[in-house]
């Protein structure tokens, strides 16, 4: 079937990833079904659908505060597992008819003794969010080998863009530099400078989620840049993109961080072998990008 004939329905779609593969598909001619987290997924129909596309996740960032950790589990297991097994179930009941695509997480890994993460490395989350991703993934496996269904899932490393909200690093450096450069702000305070992260573009990542529903079989992917930069990498390039010297604005606090940072970076080959993908966006394009989305001109 062509894309021209396809329907896919996006849950999470009000996200950043959801709203960036809306923008990726429509042009490939596919009709679009938003799902957000008003929607019961339970009482959804799956007639008629294509492809899935299980983007919702429950979000907190590392440097916000802690929730209580049952209410933790218990919201992140509504959205990452209960959620799923009622879309799972509702292919099912339309006939195993649609493909669907997971969107898991790095976290997934943990503290892995590997600098380089593949699908072969072994899963040992030790956070809430890990932990229920992989539920996720374990849910997605059991229904493909089991049920037949056809259940992808990709393993996702940090990926940013302009839609990225204000509490994330990545919007939150971008947001202060923009707004320093305006004179509209002094100082950006930071918890730590040496974590290092596998950034991407989340214009690159929605392609592949589209390229891998496109596979003969389903599989798990590793969606990375394989690159890791500290985060005074990412702070030195933005203020440098906008002629400003980092060091005269940036303060370290270090109450800002809420839990420990572990280096996770991604080998994305079998991703690249498999569907031909290849990024479109650097590092540091990623970040300009960003910046002029927030209508500030780069000399």
């Amino acid at each position: 079937m062509s894309s021209q004939n396809k329907r896919a329905m996006i849950v999470g779609s009000a996200g950043q990833d959801g709203v960036l593969l809306t923008e990726h598909l429509q042009p490939l001619n596919y009709q679009v079904v938003p799902v957000t987290k008003k929607d019961d997924l339970s009482k959804l129909s799956f007639t008629g659908i294509d492809e899935i596309y299980y983007l919702a996740a429950y979000h907190h960032t590392s440097q916000d505060q802690i929730p209580d950790e049952a209410e933790l589990l218990r919201k992140s297991t509504e959205v990452h597992v209960t959620g799923l097994g009622h879309c799972l179930e509702g292919i099912l009941k339309a006939g195993h008819k649609a493909r669907l695509f997971y969107a898991s997480s790095s976290m997934v890994f943990g503290k892995p003794a590997s600098t380089s993460q593949s699908e072969s490395t072994p899963l040992a989350p030790d956070t809430a969010y890990g932990i229920t991703k992989q539920q996720g993934m374990l849910l997605c496996k059991k229904y493909r080998e089991t049920k037949g269904v056809y259940a992808s899932s990709g393993i996702l490393y940090n990926h940013e863009s302009r839609y990225r909200k204000p509490q994330f690093l990545s919007r939150k450096v971008v947001l202060a530099a923009t707004r320093i450069k305006n004179g509209s702000q002094e100082k950006l305070k930071l918890g730590d400078l040496d974590s290092t992260v596998d950034w991407s573009d989340a214009r690159d990542f929605v392609r592949a989620f589209q390229l891998i529903l496109q596979c003969k079989e389903p599989q798990d992917f590793v969606i990375s840049s394989g690159i890791g930069h500290t985060v005074r990498d990412f702070v030195q390039t933005t203020f440098g993109l906008l002629n400003l010297d980092w060091k005269d604005h940036v303060e370290l606090d270090k109450d800002l961080i809420q839990r420990a940072k572990h280096t996770l970076v991604g080998n994305s080959s079998k991703l690249k072998m498999q569907t031909k993908w290849v990024p479109q966006y650097d590092f540091k394009t990623m970040i300009r990008d960003m910046i002029m989305a927030e209508g500030v001109s780069i000399d």
